[in-house]
């Protein structure tokens, strides 16, 4: 077992291409010109977006600026120009909360980025870790901001990636053997690399009609205008 969790280890894959590729671009766009203004980043984990957003999470890490809880943020209304909240609200047992909470902390004329899985494998942070709690389609982020302004919305995981990452759980579960899951790990990273080319598929199967059906994951940016 040893040498099998060697190989699965050797032969981890890169992400998929459109995985944190235009999730990351649309957060740098927002960033620009950030400097004077108040942002959060919403369930940081370790990343750091730039040195002065504000970075919480449940979980403390050394990057994390506040150790809180989403469904209850420690700040006052309207506090921030900017709030990012990017694969969160899945792992949050009563997002809808969160989801209030997120726009409770936004300026009017603030702005908000959500993205959420829709077709994605059930993720966790460590194998111990079951808060993996719900999906959203674009209409469920649509109703979260239903009385805001929309500004920009799209696939934040193409469909090419999604069908590669559906593949590779389907198939390597097969192998998960009692409670050993090395040999899982190295047929679901071989087989990670043998179906990466369906990722490049993204960029036109990502245009063809009726593409809010089995997004992977969906983005939206929207403005607060709405006091309530």
């Amino acid at each position: 077992m040893n040498l099998l969790r060697c190989l699965s280890s050797l032969l981890t894959p890169p992400p998929a291409p459109s995985v944190p590729v235009r999730s990351a671009a649309v957060i740098r766009r927002l960033l620009e010109d950030s400097d004077g203004k108040n942002i959060l980043d919403l369930g940081s984990g370790t990343r750091i977006l730039k040195p002065h957003v504000v970075r919480l999470d449940i979980t403390h890490h050394p990057n994390v600026s506040v150790q809180g809880d989403a469904r209850r943020l420690p700040f006052a209304d309207h506090s921030f120009d900017l709030v990012i909240c990017s694969h969160v609200l899945e792992h949050v047992n009563g997002y809808w909360l969160a989801a209030e909470e997120l726009r409770r902390v936004t300026r009017l004329g603030g702005v908000m980025l959500i993205e959420v899985p829709f077709i994605f494998p059930f993720h966790t942070g460590t194998p111990d870790d079951r808060h993996d709690y719900v999906r959203l389609t674009l209409d469920g982020l649509r109703a979260i901001v239903d009385r805001d302004q929309i500004l920009e919305e799209g696939l934040a995981v193409g469909h090419g990636s999604m069908l590669m990452l559906i593949l590779v759980e389907w198939v390597g579960r097969l192998f998960y053997i009692g409670h050993h899951s090395a040999l899982y790990y190295l047929v679901r990273n071989t087989l990670s690399w043998l179906l990466y080319p369906l990722c490049w598929l993204d960029p036109w199967l990502d245009r063809r009609p009726r593409r809010d059906v089995i997004g992977g994951a969906y983005y939206l940016v929207a403005r607060r205008s709405n006091g309530a």
